[in-house]
């Protein structure tokens, strides 16, 4: 402070770099669905290949409208659209997926069921914030994700372990037997 005043004006904060976090955007319908995303605040490359961009779009995507285009914009605006979104919107569909099984009442058979590291909430919340950390990894090899979650798991000495990864995971019959 210079002479005693008080600063006016507002301080301008470096946003979060948190994989919940996600940028203003907005939903327009001019010929086409289209996502609108705003970057002018955000630090980071606009881009789908930047894991947080990504995660941010990954969290709008998931409890939004699919739409048919996606742009971020900034000073010159980055249009995504076609077959380059499938993975992105599939990477989205598990994320709902996810977000919906955390929401779901889960009722533990006893006390050391809450606990457990193996049980449906535990693994399904390891599994979103995998998914969050690198969306780009998740999307590109997601059986390999869930094949190393299992695995770890399997050391937990649990009756309902295959009840478990089932719901967290929404593991196939096949993958239940080899457990």
């Amino acid at each position: 402070m210079v002479g005693g005043s008080i600063p006016t004006g507002r301080k301008k904060l470096i946003p979060a770099l948190s994989r919940e976090s996600k940028c203003p955007h907005e939903y327009n319908d001019h010929e086409e669905l289209c996502l609108e995303v705003d970057c002018d605040t955000c630090p980071g490359a606009q881009d789908l290949a930047n894991n947080r961009c990504l995660a941010g779009i990954l969290q709008i995507l998931s409890s939004e409208a699919t739409p048919e285009t996606v742009v971020l914009k900034r000073h010159t605006h980055r249009r995504y659209r076609g077959p380059s979104l499938a993975p992105v919107f599939a990477a989205a569909s598990d994320l709902a997926a996810m977000n919906r099984a955390l929401s779901m009442h889960w009722r533990p058979s006893d006390k050391k069921c809450q606990t457990c590291r193996a049980s449906a909430p535990c693994l399904t919340a390891k599994m979103r914030h995998q998914l969050l950390e690198d969306p780009t990894g998740f999307m590109c090899d997601k059986s390999a994700v869930i094949t190393k979650a299992c695995e770890e798991a399997k050391s937990i000495e649990c009756p309902r372990l295959r009840d478990c990864i089932g719901v967290a995971f929404k593991v196939g019959a096949e993958r239940r037997e080899t457990l």
